[in-house]
C-alpha cells in the first residue's frame, strides 16, 4: 500500500495551531500538505472524484466531505444520483411530511429535498486523508478537490463554486484510550481554514458532529465533540471579527459543556428556547451540527461504526434541516415576517449527478 507519511512535518509545524490565523494563504496550503497523508483507496478515490466532477459541467451547491458515513450514503442510503438528495431511503416522504408539520407548527419555513448536492466521501479516510484529497498532491499529479471545485478567478475551468460543504470526519482518528488527539484537531482546523480560505467569498462551512460508536468509550466521543466545537468557534470568532477573545470563548464554552447536557444527548424531540450557541450562529460561516442521540446500536447501526438505513433516517431528520436553513437567504432586515423565504431549488441550483455505486467499506480498524 502507497502511503504517503508526514509525521515529522506535522509534528513540526504542531506548535502553530496558535497563530495559524496569522499566517499567508500560500502557508497555510503548504502547511495542509504537511498534514496530508495518503493510502492507495484515498488515492484510487480521490482521482475518480475528479474525473466525475470534471465530466459533468453542472455546478456543486452543496459539497458533502468526509469519510465511509458520507459515501455509504450511496449505497446504504440507496441514493445513487443525489437527485435530489437526501433519497427515498435516507428521508422517506411520510417523514419529510412529519417535519415540515412540526416546523408549521413553530412557525418555520418547510424543507425541501435539494439538488446540485454531490458525495465526496471516502470509506476508511482519517482527517489527514480528506485533507489529501482536498489539497492535493504535485507529485501524483492530482488536483485538489477544493480547487477543482472553486477555481482561481481568470482560469477556463468552470466556476461550480459549492455554497455549502458538509464536513463529517474523525471518527477513524478516534483512539480507543485517547479520543481525538490534539495532532488530529491541528489537522481538522487546517483542514477547514483551507475550505475557507481557497472557497469563494460567501461560502458556508458545516462541520458536523461524531456518531457514538461500540468500540469506543462515550466519554471520549464527547469530549472529542467538544473539541470541535471549539475550533468552530475559534474560526467564527475569526472571520466575524468577534469581540471576545478566542480563549475567552473556548473557557466559556468548555464550562458549558461540563455544566449542561452535551448537545449529542439531547432527545431528538428537543427544541432550544434561548439565543443560539456560540457554534451555530444563524448568519454564521463555521457551523457545528451535533450527531444525534443513538439509543440503541442494534437498532441505528450495521455494526460498531456504519448507520443502516434507520440510521440515516435518524441523521437526515437533523441533517437536511440545517442544510436548508443554511442554504436559505436571508430576510430583509425590515421583514416583519418571522418566517425567512424558502431557498428558490430551480433558481439557485442545478442538478448534479452523483458518482458511480461505490463498494461498502470496510469498517476502521482504529
Amino acid at each position: 500500500m502507497a502511503v504517503a507519511e508526514s509525521s515529522a512535518a506535522a509534528s513540526k509545524h504542531t506548535s502553530t495551531s496558535t497563530s495559524l490565523n496569522q499566517l499567508d494563504p500560500s502557508h497555510i496550503l503548504n502547511l495542509a500538505r504537511a498534514h496530508s497523508k495518503t493510502k492507495d483507496r484515498t488515492l484510487t478515490t480521490a482521482r475518480k472524484h475528479l474525473q466525475d466532477v470534471e465530466a459533468k459541467a453542472r455546478p456543486v451547491r452543496v459539497a458533502l466531505l468526509g469519510a465511509s458515513m458520507i459515501e455509504r450514503m450511496t449505497t446504504t442510503g440507496r441514493c445513487e444520483s443525489f437527485d435530489p438528495w437526501p433519497s427515498e431511503t435516507m428521508l422517506p416522504e411520510t417523514s419529510l411530511r412529519a417535519l415540515n408539520e412540526e416546523r408549521e407548527n413553530l412557525n418555520e419555513m418547510p424543507i425541501s429535498r435539494k439538488e446540485g448536492v454531490a458525495n465526496f466521501g471516502c470509506g476508511g479516510d482519517k482527517i489527514e486523508n480528506v485533507l489529501y484529497r482536498l489539497v492535493g498532491d504535485d507529485s501524483q499529479n492530482l488536483k485538489g478537490l477544493v480547487h477543482e471545485l472553486s477555481p482561481a478567478k481568470g482560469g477556463n475551468a468552470i466556476q461550480r463554486k459549492p455554497k455549502l460543504w458538509v464536513v463529517q470526519a474523525g471518527t477513524n482518528n478516534l483512539h480507543s484510550k485517547k479520543g481525538l488527539t490534539d495532532a488530529s484537531l491541528l489537522s481538522l482546523e487546517i483542514l477547514l481554514r483551507v475550505l475557507h480560505q481557497e472557497s469563494p467569498e460567501g461560502s458556508k462551512f458545516l462541520l458536523t458532529g461524531l456518531f457514538y460508536r461500540t468500540d469506543i468509550l462515550t466519554e471520549l466521543v464527547d469530549k472529542a465533540n467538544v473539541s470541535l466545537r471549539h475550533i468552530v468557534v475559534k474560526l467564527e470568532q475569526e472571520v466575524s471579527g468577534g469581540q471576545q477573545s478566542t480563549d475567552q470563548s473556548h473557557g466559556a464554552s468548555h464550562r458549558a459543556s461540563e455544566t449542561t447536557t452535551p448537545a449529542e444527548m439531547l432527545p431528538s424531540d428537543h427544541h432550544e428556547t434561548g439565543p443560539p450557541p456560540p457554534w451555530d450562529r444563524a448568519d454564521g460561516t463555521f457551523r457545528f451540527l451535533p450527531a444525534p442521540r443513538i439509543d440503541d446500536f442494534d437498532a441505528f447501526f450495521e455494526d460498531h461504526v456504519h448507520l443502516n438505513e434507520k440510521g440515516y433516517r435518524k441523521w437526515m431528520d437533523t441533517l437536511l434541516p440545517k442544510v436548508d436553513e443554511i442554504l436559505r437567504p436571508a430576510p430583509p432586515p425590515d421583514d416583519p415576517n418571522p418566517k425567512k423565504p424558502q431557498f428558490d431549488e430551480n433558481k439557485d441550483v442545478h442538478q448534479f449527478s452523483n458518482f458511480d455505486p461505490v463498494t461498502p467499506a470496510v469498517p476502521s480498524a482504529d
